[in-house]
């Protein structure tokens, strides 16, 4: 680039960063005039020089010399006001033409520098200034010129009488200045109207630019987003264009299945392996076109299939396929299978409370009448000698009866109403003691193995709830075997990460005892299989089974903290797994207390009997007194409060039902403490030993009778309950019986 392309460059060129061009432009032409001005001051200095000489003008030398130092000073410092600066550039003009014109007359430089004074006016700061420059020019060439000027030829023209001809030059000298110099400014302004909108374009480009940089900005960071949840999503996400091809998946979409898009590429390849049986893939294909018929744009079509994953597993999968306005198909896949078996977990066991709560509730009521009919028979009993014909038969009534209360006990121990006896078992002997059993009333036919480790931990159970449990799997296994085959009893320790149960849900990790059992039966249908812990539900024929022993067992190893599991098929016998929580602590020493032998009878006591039965109180009113107990009975808690309020210490012990319509047995408790709490209660329930008899037993009661009882058992605990409060010595009469018969009168 040569100097004078690099001079125009410097003149003309506009940066690209400049955003007022026109301003630019107007500073870059005072700049250039204040180079003039430094340029042509020094020039002038020279004929300045010869007229000081030749006339003495010393005035111009001064004006020239301060011209010059101010353009220096005016271009070095830019950072001074624009206006102030071009003031000064268009005062130097006018001052030079002004002075010009008034020393050498008009004809001369001075309306030269004149017109370019109000030219560069117009161009410099608008049509106002413009016009003023104009005007002023007027001024000078006119009555300033003709009143101070000294140019001979000014007024030569004047004296000769040729002012017309002065008056027709000026007139046409201002006429084409003024042409000149509002057309410059009028120029200069539309160029700045053209430069503004020029500013209003660009900043609306620069707007706009700024929103699509927003706008980009924004879409990347969605986008962001959008990988994020796509890669992060629990679920699996997957895009086929409208050939059905895989766009992309998600990582989840390939834990889920565990097909590549190398392995399946398409939706037809998936199809094939995720439904390998073409019946099934069928229905799936033609349930997905019948969906993409009737499903809008946008709309998703939820359908649940089960399908078959890469490694053989199958997986339940609830599909939302949505149609997208691209035609593409945005797939998200949900693995339900875990809250299927979830649910089912919560079904069954909402199931099995509510059944556990009827049977509770059966159970109270079966006791109640049990205690009846067991007492009437012992009653009978007491007056009937051992050779007499119905001595037998009220034994078999007795016999019934506690046959009854074992089935009852079962509903409750199904409904976790019956309380365990805990303690540390070695579950080894249990199994052989429960073999033993087996042996001698399972048929010959059937072979029992047994294999149990050496090493097999402790587990703290009841132990005969753990006999039950053996007895009624092994009772099941004989009759899943009517021509014979082999029972197999096994137990060993095991040490569980995660063991999970359909119906039962997850065990904590830890050490526990397997308790297997196995037979070479006939073996279950899935459809059985899922009923086989209801009460009452039994595939046995009528009477042979009442449909309770699989049912009280899941209630027996629910309420120790277990599990159990049943796999079977048909044809391939059955295999029960116990899992109990194992425990290292030694089995505590075990005292058993001597069995008494007899049973003191009452002295002349006075016993309150509070129950809402009536069977109960006839049969306690009758049997009570037998033993020198005096009587009085009460139907509910209300009328109880009444005869004890009467004379609270008229009663030396009160036997209290607890389950009674009205205030109820705890209630009447509470009350006869607060009126008398040093009264002898001795409560009785057809309920086992639940919460509201521990806060009972807390409150005050003296002791607890579990219905059905025996007569001997009721006698012996009221005998006990009153010695405990009076002492041995503070029995008024004792009246010797032998446990269960009547005492000689």
């Amino acid at each position: 680039m040569n100097w004078n392309e690099k001079l125009q460059n410097w003149m003309f060129a506009i940066p690209e960063n400049v955003d007022d061009s026109l301003a630019f432009w107007r500073e870059r032409l005072l700049s250039v005039m204040l180079l003039i001005g430094i340029v042509f001051c020094p020039i002038t200095l020279i004929p300045t020089t010869m007229m000081i000489f030749d006339y003495g003008f010393w005035s111009l030398a001064v004006i020239d010399l301060v011209v010059l130092i101010l353009c220096i000073y005016f271009y070095k410092y830019r950072h001074i006001s624009y206006r102030l600066r071009a003031a000064f550039i268009l005062t130097a003009c006018y001052a030079v033409g002004a002075g010009i014109v008034l020393k050498f007359g008009l004809v001369s430089g001075g309306p030269a520098w004149l017109f370019a004074f109000s030219v560069l006016a117009g161009m410099m700061m608008g049509v106002r200034a413009a016009v003023i420059a104009v005007l002023l020019n007027v001024l000078t060439l006119g009555p300033l010129a003709y009143w101070f000027g000294d140019g001979a030829f000014v007024f030569g023209f004047l004296f000769e009488g040729n002012i017309k001809r002065v008056v027709a030059g000026l007139g046409s000298y201002v006429v084409t200045n003024a042409i000149a110099s509002i057309t410059a400014a009028v120029m200069v302004k539309g160029v700045e109207a053209v430069a503004e909108r020029h500013r209003q374009t660009v900043r609306s480009l620069n707007h706009i630019v700024e929103e699509l940089h927003q706008s980009r900005k924004a879409i990347e960071e969605t986008k962001e987003r959008f990988q994020t949840l796509f890669q992060q999503a629990p679920f699996g996400i997957a895009l086929l264009n409208e050939a059905g091809e895989f766009v992309w998946v998600n990582p989840k979409f390939i834990d889920m299945f565990g097909y590549t898009p190398e392995e399946v590429p398409n939706g037809r390849a998936w199809f094939r392996k995720a439904f390998p049986d073409p019946d099934l893939r069928a229905r799936v294909v033609s349930a997905w076109k019948e969906d993409l018929a009737t499903h809008g744009i946008g709309e998703a079509r939820v359908r649940v299939f089960e399908v078959t994953c890469k490694d053989g597993s199958r997986k339940t999968i609830q599909f939302h396929p949505v149609r997208l306005h691209t035609r593409e198909d945005l797939v998200v896949c949900e693995d339900i299978t875990e809250r299927l078996q979830l649910e089912e977990q919560l079904h069954h066991a909402r199931k099995m409370e509510a059944i556990g709560t009827l049977a509770g509730g059966v159970a109270h009521d079966f006791n109640n009448l049990m205690q009846g009919i067991i007492g009437y028979a012992q009653l009978m009993l007491m007056e009937k000698a051992e050779n007499d014909p119905d001595y037998i038969r009220l034994k078999g009534i007795e016999k019934a009866v506690e046959r009854a209360a074992h089935l009852v006990r079962q509903l409750m121990l199904f409904g976790r109403k019956a309380v365990s006896q805990r303690k540390l078992l070695q579950l080894g002997n249990e199994i052989r003691q429960a073999v033993q059993v087996l042996e001698r009333t399972l048929p010959k036919m059937v072979r029992i193995e047994c294999e149990i480790d050496a090493d097999l931990l402790q587990i703290e159970a009841d132990p005969t709830q753990i006999e039950q449990i053996l007895l009624n799997l092994g009772t099941n296994a004989a009759d899943a075997m009517p021509d014979g085959g082999v029972l197999s009893i096994a137990a060993r320790n095991v040490n569980l990460l995660n063991a999970k149960s359909d119906l039962q849900g997850e065990l904590p990790p830890g050490q526990y005892i397997l308790l297997q059992v196995s037979d070479t039966g006939i073996g279950m249908y899935p459809d059985i299989m899922q009923h086989i812990f209801e009460p009452f539900f039994t595939t046995k024929g009528i009477g042979k089974g009442t449909g309770l022993g699989l049912a009280s067992v899941y209630g027996i190893v629910t309420a120790h903290g277990g599990m159990i599991e049943c796999d079977s098929a048909p044809g391939k016998g059955t295999t029960f797994r116990v899992f109990f929580p194992a425990v290292e602590r030694q089995p505590e020493a075990v005292h058993e207390q001597p069995e008494a032998e007899e049973i003191p009878a009452g002295g002349g006591e006075h016993v309150l009997v509070v129950d809402d039965e009536a069977d109960i109180r006839e049969l306690l009113g009758e049997i009570l007194p037998r033993y020198g107990y005096k009587v009085s009975c009460a139907e509910n808690g209300e009328k109880a409060l009444e005869l004890f309020g009467n004379d609270p210490h008229a009663f030396d012990c009160i036997l209290l039902d607890l389950s009674m319509p009205g205030m109820g047995g705890y209630r009447c408790l509470e009350e006869m403490l607060r009126i008398h709490p040093e009264a002898v209660v001795l409560i009785a329930s057809g309920y086992a030993k639940d919460d509201t008899v521990q806060r009972a037993l807390k409150l005050g009661a003296k002791d607890y009778l579990e219905k059905p009882y025996r007569t001997d058992v009721l006698l012996g605990r009221i005998r006990e309950v009153l010695q405990a409060v009076h002492g041995p010595n503070g029995v008024r009469t004792r009246v010797s019986g032998v446990r269960g018969q009547r005492p000689d009168r």
